[in-house]
């Protein structure tokens, strides 16, 4: 991933905004005995220096090309051409999605709306679907689509168990929607304000399902769900907009 430090200015323009005239002064609520402790450690050493003595204690370990791996469900031993990482880290692919989250989601959504586009050129359809803009709100939509066709909703974590659906989202949120128990952990008004932003920063038009899962999870706010966990988008008592087949 490419490294862009901050130039002098940048820091100069960041320290008259919050008031500061120094980057010290940002710890000086740090005690003065603790912010710049003696520590014994070993002279530095050079990149290339590093990159030996890393190389060199990488060699008691045995990499995971020269062992038989029986992890990963077929996402092993498999050639990566050069240019698929050059690929992922062009800068559009690594913008943060919402202020406070500086990680490579919006490529996520980048790549889905492009598997979406290319799907609809290959077969004519108006719309294609690849996922929900997170897993909650897939499992709530499995939930009621279930229970609107009369099946049981319990058999669901048996389906999801042994598959590759199953993820930590489903083994922490599925009980809590089939027991209708929705203690927060992080509220449905938190994601409706994350859905919201990641809609102001997408191309018009780019993202239709994200825009009705915004409906969704605003329904749920007005119907006082706001401070539940965002699981309890399940219980939101309206049914979405219609769309083009």
């Amino acid at each position: 991933m490419t490294y862009l430090p901050h130039t002098e200015d940048d820091v100069q323009a960041m320290l008259e905004a919050v008031g500061l005239a120094s980057v010290a002064e940002l710890f000086r609520d740090v005690p003065e005995p603790v912010r710049f402790p003696q520590i014994d450690l070993p002279d530095g050493l050079s990149q290339m220096e590093v990159a030996w003595l890393l190389e060199d204690l990488s060699s008691d370990n045995v990499p995971g090309g020269k062992a038989a791996i029986f992890l990963g469900a077929g996402a092993y031993n498999h050639y990566i051409p050069p240019v698929v990482s050059h690929i992922l880290l062009r800068g559009e692919f690594l913008t943060a999605y919402t202020p406070y989250q500086p990680e490579v989601s919006q490529g996520t959504l980048q790549a889905i709306f492009e598997y979406q586009s290319m799907i609809c050129q290959l077969t004519g359809m108006e719309a294609s679907n690849a996922s929900h803009y997170d897993g909650a709100t897939s499992l709530a939509e499995a939930v009621n689509l279930l229970r609107a066709n009369g099946v049981n909703p319990e058999v669901l974590p048996r389906v999801l168990e042994n598959n590759a659906a199953r993820s930590g989202v489903t083994d922490l949120k599925l009980p809590c929607m089939l027991a209708h128990e929705f203690s927060p952990s992080f509220s449905t008004k938190n994601m409706l304000k994350d859905i919201r932003l990641a809609l102001e920063l997408a191309e018009p038009g780019a993202s239709t399902l994200t825009a009705s899962i915004e409906q969704l999870y605003t329904l749920a706010c007005q119907q006082g769900l706001g401070e539940e966990d965002f699981a309890a988008v399940v219980k939101a008592k309206a049914p979405m907009p219609e769309t083009k087949q």
